[in-house]
């Protein structure tokens, strides 16, 4: 999974779309950015923090300033785009090869780092059905399942869509979000730090949200 830059064509040409932190401080986005709330989500938590490490608070303050939309949940955004309510996000995720009839696109940063995790499951130990969780998790990673995956396939003999590279060949690693996360002492004073600067998280809960409304 990756989170990185989604952006409506129909709104922003493709060479004008954002790609690096700073494009999103760009006047020209005003009032076309929608952005989770970083304190209610710890993947988006991780990318504000390595915003923090590569540019400093100024550049989050001035992030701020530029008055993005702010919503719960990491899906909104992407629906939001799609319906052409707004036009960019980095807080959001979609496939490398875009939909047919539809004008949202995935493009990955030219020079920032971005978020990519893996997904992990367990089978516990007193499950009823253990022979079945183990042909689903096997099912999942088999060959046919991961050839059909949106984003980067967990295989390495599984070549990504469209042509893309394995995420060795990017500026990502998807154990470091991991690494991130086991440090909570630091995650939750950063988590309170975000909510001094961006505010408290106002609007429904993700499970709550009418997607067919604009934020």
């Amino acid at each position: 999974m990756a989170f990185t830059n989604v952006f409506n064509s129909g709104l922003i040409n493709e060479d004008d779309a954002p790609r690096d932190a700073l494009d999103y401080l760009d006047p020209a986005l005003k009032g076309k950015v929608i952005l989770t709330y970083p304190h209610t989500d710890d993947a988006v938590l991780y990318q504000f923090w390595n915003l923090k490490e590569q540019y400093g608070w100024e550049y989050l303050e001035q992030l701020v300033a530029t008055e993005p939309t702010w919503v719960r949940g990491t899906s909104m955004p992407y629906v939001a785009i799609d319906n052409g309510w707004y036009g960019a996000s980095f807080t959001t995720s979609w496939a490398f090869v875009p939909f047919e009839g539809s004008d949202t696109r995935l493009v990955l940063p030219e020079e920032d780092y971005f978020l990519t995790w893996f997904q992990t499951a367990a089978i516990p130990t007193d499950a009823k059905h253990k022979a079945a969780a183990k042909l689903y998790l096997n099912w999942m990673l088999s060959e046919e399942f991961q050839g059909k995956w949106l984003q980067f396939p967990v295989r390495m003999d599984v070549e990504s869509p469209d042509g893309y590279k394995s995420h060795l060949h990017y500026n990502t690693s998807p154990a470091d979000f991991h690494r991130f996360m086991l440090k909570r002492d630091q995650v939750e004073r950063f988590r309170l730090q975000i909510e001094q600067l961006v505010g408290p998280a106002e609007g429904p809960a993700p499970l709550e949200l009418d997607y067919s409304v604009k934020p």
